[in-house]
């Protein structure tokens, strides 16, 4: 089976980057790799 990749991305506050940080950290430990799509400056 191949490695899936998948892009994630949250922006606004914090309420969206966390919850999206805790997914991210759950698809990584099942052998997922992620791309995260956002700016330099930080979270959104």
């Amino acid at each position: 089976m191949k490695t899936p990749h998948i892009l994630m991305m949250a922006a606004g506050t914090g309420g969206h980057v966390f919850p999206a940080l805790a997914v991210a950290e759950e698809l990584t430990k099942r052998g997922a790799v992620i791309h995260w799509l956002g700016t330099a400056n930080g979270m959104e």
